[in-house]
C-alpha cells in the first residue's frame, strides 16, 4: 500500500518505518478480525496521523489476513 506522506524528504524513510511497525503491530493482534474492530485499533493505533481511507484500506486488508506493507509515494 502506498502513502502520501508530507513530511521533509529526509524524514519519509524514518515514518513510512514507524507507519509500517504500528500497522505491523495492528496485524499481529488482529489478523482476520472483523473490519470494524481492526478499523476501530487502528484508529487507536495512529489517531488522526494517518486519513480515514488509508485506515479503511489498512482494514479489509487486515481483516481479510493478509499483510500491508507501507510504501512511500513521497520522494
Amino acid at each position: 500500500m502506498r502513502i502520501d506522506i508530507g513530511c521533509a524528504a529526509d524524514l519519509v524513510p524514518v515514518v513510512a518505518a514507524n507507519i509500517q511497525r504500528g500497522v505491523d503491530q495492528v496485524y499481529r493482534a488482529h489478523q482476520g478480525a472483523s473490519a470494524s474492530t481492526v478499523r476501530a485499533a487502528l484508529k487507536r493505533k495512529f489517531g488522526r496521523a494517518i486519513g480515514t481511507s488509508a485506515i479503511e484500506v489498512l482494514a479489509g486488508y487486515i481483516s481479510d489476513g493478509n499483510t500491508p506493507a507501507i510504501t512511500s509515494s513521497s520522494r
